[in-house]
Order: C-alpha cells, then structure tokens, then sequence
C-alpha cells in the first residue's frame, strides 16, 4: 500500500509539471525507477526475499540502467525541443508583424508525428497570413490611389463648375440686365410680354446653376454652416416677400404663422433655412392653383446640450404626391410625373437640396400628402437659444396661434440723382461696362471705367474714388491682386480707406472669405439688379463731393 501511495503521489507530481522539459525529466527517472520496482514486485511474489541479500547486484543494475536512460532521455527532450522552439518563434514573429518566417523541413520531417503536423499547419498559416497580407495591401493600395483620383475628380468637378458658373453668369448679367433696362422704357403689351417672359427664362436658368453649385457643395461636403445670431420673424417675412407676388398672380392665400412660446432669438445658419423654407414655399405655390399655402413654425423641444429643435410646415391645397413617390420625392432630379416638368416646370432639385441641408442642420425633412387634396412638408431644426425671448402668448382673441397673410410691400425707390459721388469700375467685359453705365445713367455719378486690375491700381494711385466696383475675374491681374494691391498703396502712403465691392460670379461661402481676405468691404453676386447695385452706393460709397 506504502508503495502504491508513493506512486499516486509521483503521478500527481508529474500532472503539475507545466513544461515539456521538466516532464522528460521527470519520465527519465520513472523509466529507470519502474523496472527496479517491477523486479522488487516479482521478488516480493514469489517469496525469493532473501535474494535481497544481494543487494549489491539490483544497485549495479540500477547504475546500468541510469545510466542508459538518462541519455535516451536526453535525445528524446532535444528531438522535441528544438522544433517547439521554433514555433515559439514563429509565433512571435507572428505576433510581431513578420509573417515570412518558416520553420525548416529539416527539423519537421525529424520530428515526431505530432509536432511535424503542428509545424506543417503552422507554415501554412503563416503562408496564408502572408498571401493575404500582401494582397491587403495592395488592395489598400489601389483603394488610396482610386480615393484620391476621386479626391482629384471631386476638386476638377467643383472648379469645373466654379468656372462654368462664371462663364454663364457673365452673360447672364447683361441678359438680365438689359431687360431690366428694357422694362423701363416705352414698351407695347406684346414687347411687354416679351421681356417679361425672356426676364422668367433667365431667372430659371439662374436658379438651375444656383441649384446645381448647392448640391455639389453639399454632396462633397464642402458647404460649410455658419453660426450666427439672427431673428426668425425677419427670416420668415424675408423668405415669404420672395414669393408674394407669384402667389398674388395665381390668386393664392399665403399665410405664415409662429407658434406661442416658440424662441425667435436663434443662432444658426439663417441663410441655409432661408433656402429650404423658399424651396418649400416655392414648390408648395408652384403645384398649387387654387386656396393657400401656409407656413407653420413650433418648437417641438430642447436637448440636454441647449440646442432648441424647431418644426416647420408647409401645408398647401395642390395636386398632392401619390403615395408610391413619396419616398422617392427628396432624391435628384425626381417629380411626381415627367407630364409636371413641362406643365410646372424645374429641374427637381430643390427638395433634394432641402434634405441635405436640414440634415446639415441636425434635423430632418419628411412629407404627407394625398392626391388632388395638397400636401404638407415638415423638416426639423437644430438651433442655439439666443436669448429667452419668444413668439407672443397670445397674436389674436380666442385663439392659440394666428395667421398673417402676407401681403406686397411697396418697392424701395430708386435714386436718381445724389451727390457727386466718383466710382471707379474695374470690369474686363465690355458688356458688363455698358449695362454699369447705363444703370447709373440717370444718376449723378462720376464713372471711370478700367479693363483690369494692373489699370485699376495705376487709377487709384493717380485719383481718389468714393467707390470701386471690383469684377473678380480678370485677365492681367485679378480682382483679388489689385484689391491688396490697392490696400497696401493706401497703408503706405496714410490715405483713407476706400470702400471695394467685389463684382462677382462666384457666390460660395470659401469665395467670400477669399474676398474678405483681400480687403473687400461686400460684394454682389451677379447677374445685378438696378436696385441692388444703387442701394450697394448708397450704403458704402464714402460720402465725399468732388
């Protein structure tokens, strides 16, 4: 039984060995431990104890037999160790983002079964590893080379319509111009009809290029938001005047209402809500023939972080969406039916310019409708609390919440006349220079006309000007040059400042900078009204009589 003991316990021994080494050692000494006591087992059987006597001959043997086993036992630990070393290492080197390493055929075909197909399967592996790291790259690779060929694309897209952008609205200046022009003179009802239609056709195709320049900004992600304060009743009223008197013509009801409680201090970005509220409007009063169209505003809740969520909706009394298109209403180039695009016309860009910008916004556009009863638009809004100030309680008797319909306002006059002031116009197109001369032909107003900035500058180093109206694009030198240069005259020498609005084609927000950046006070984005150019002197021609 003591004999028995001491095995368990050698065997309990042997099961908390963790290495392979130690347990060859520790198997060598049972190889020479288990015959000893095997024979003292026989001995003890057949009654031959007295044998023991002899004790001198089982330690011989057991000298012979040590010394036997002992390098068997060796050989044996070295013929596994060395390969199991080499796997270590080429785990770690696994591990260690080298995937060449291979263990040697030499070393796995001496090796037992066992560890020559661990060895096989671990050189597979680290070949598969391989093959398919090296194709990862290369695919990373050629996925870098295509993102920035499209990169590339993107930036010869955006200039390609930058440029084309400018080339359109050149012309388009003059086109829209001279009709405006036109329109004040003595006119009969068919030449009456005539500018007024060709007027349409030039406002429609300026609104494409406009609709068109927004959406690639918006789907290269380069329309930036600002953040600004502004009033939400002078933003709607803004919004609605713009669309008074098409509604007027169709004898349609246009109403705007903002809820009780509703803030009207915000901070945001008021000219991108300006352009989804008239997109809406604007689509709500173009399918609409008869009843109205209503703007609604409420807000629907504030975030933990301040933000105040506002929803507006556009409800109007048209022709309705059937219900198969109405998750398809928000994407490009997409109307109800091919027959709307040339009865109302529009290039269906509008609502799809819409939805990115109310996403850009933190919110989200959706739509109800039903065929032949109207429809009603609802787009959500992230802005920052101005201040505490909010919509009345209370806009009229027994009611929650009031309807003002909207009505014209009468037009600002013009001024025909004015002081002396001198203006200096830098344009390179000579029809562009005729139609300046001609807005501010029934003015007062000295004109100097120069083709280019080189001339401009020599100009404004040789006379002093009330006003430089600055084209952008010139040949010779550029709007951008010749206004720093005329800042940098004016810094040296101590003179005043004189006041340059840019004259220009490219209305995005990184050409405003650029504007800003080169010393311009404003700028006015062509083609120009009358009205908008002499309302420009009046506010930052710099009041002094030649």
């Amino acid at each position: 039984m003591k004999l028995l003991e001491r095995w368990f316990v050698l065997v309990n021994h042997w099961l908390h060995i963790k290495t392979l080494k130690a347990q060859l050692r520790f198997w060598g000494v049972m190889l020479v431990l288990l015959p000893s006591t095997c024979l003292m087992l026989v001995f003890t059987y057949y009654g031959l104890y007295p044998f023991y006597s002899q004790i001198h001959i089982l330690l011989l043997c057991f000298v012979i037999l040590l010394a036997v086993s002992l390098p068997l036992t060796m050989v044996l630990a070295s013929s596994l160790e060395t390969p199991l070393k080499h796997l270590f290492a080429g785990a770690a080197a696994v591990r260690a983002g080298d995937y060449s390493y291979r263990i040697r055929p030499e070393l796995i075909e001496t090796s037992v079964i066992e560890i020559r197909d661990l060895c096989k399967l671990f050189n597979y592996m680290a070949e598969n590893i391989d093959t398919k790291t090296e194709t990862l790259y290369f695919a990373n690779k050629a996925l870098t080379e295509a993102r920035d060929a499209a990169l590339e694309a993107s930036l010869a897209k955006s200039q390609f319509l930058a440029n084309m952008s400018h080339e359109i609205r050149t012309p388009l200046n003059v086109i829209l111009g001279m009709g405006e022009l036109l329109a004040e003179t003595q006119l009969t009802p068919e030449q009456e009809k005539h500018v007024r239609i060709s007027a349409a056709a030039g406002e429609n195709l300026l609104n494409l290029i406009n609709d068109i320049l927004d959406l690639s900004k918006v789907e290269a992600g380069q329309l930036p938001l600002e953040r600004t304060r502004f009033s939400l009743p002078e933003v709607i009223e803004k919004s609605c005047e713009l669309l008074l008197i098409k509604s007027q013509v169709k004898s349609i009801r246009l109403t705007q209402s903002i809820a009780p409680g509703t803030p009207v201090n915000l901070i945001g970005d008021p000219v991108r809500l300006r352009q989804v509220i008239i997109n809406l409007l604007d689509n709500a009063v173009k399918f609409t023939d008869t009843g109205e169209v209503a703007l609604e505003i409420r807000q629907t809740g504030t975030r933990e972080d301040g933000l105040v969520e506002l929803l507006f909706t556009v409800r109007d009394t048209g022709i309705g969406i059937p219900q198969d298109m109405l998750e398809h209403i928000f994407e490009r180039f997409t109307q109800v039916d091919s027959s709307n695009t040339r009865r109302y016309g529009g290039t269906g860009l509008g609502l799809a310019i819409s939805r990115h910008l109310t996403e850009l916004m933190g919110g989200r556009i959706w739509v109800e409708s039903t065929v032949e009863k109207g429809s009603s638009f609802y787009f959500t809004v992230l802005f920052g609390p101005g201040d505490s100030q909010c919509a009345a309680t209370s806009l009229e008797s027994g009611t929650e919440e009031a309807s003002t319909e909207l009505v014209p306002k009468l037009p600002l006059p013009v001024p025909v006349s004015g002081p002396a002031l001198h203006i200096l116009l830098v344009e390179d197109s000579e029809d562009n220079q005729l139609l300046v001369e001609s807005f501010l032909k029934k003015t007062a107003y000295q004109l100097d006309m120069v083709e280019n900035g080189e001339m401009a500058v020599q100009k404004v180093r040789q006379n002093r000007y009330d006003l430089i109206l600055m084209d952008m694009q010139m040949p010779v030198m550029d709007g951008y040059q010749a206004t720093q240069a005329i800042r940098e005259w004016e810094w040296q020498h101590g003179l005043g400042h004189t006041p340059i609005v840019a004259l220009t084609a490219y209305a995005q927000h990184e050409d405003t900078a650029k504007m800003q950046d080169s010393g311009c006070d404003a700028y006015l984005a062509k083609p120009i009204r009358k009205k908008v150019l002499l309302n420009a002197i009046e506010q930052y021609a710099r009041r002094q009589t030649i």
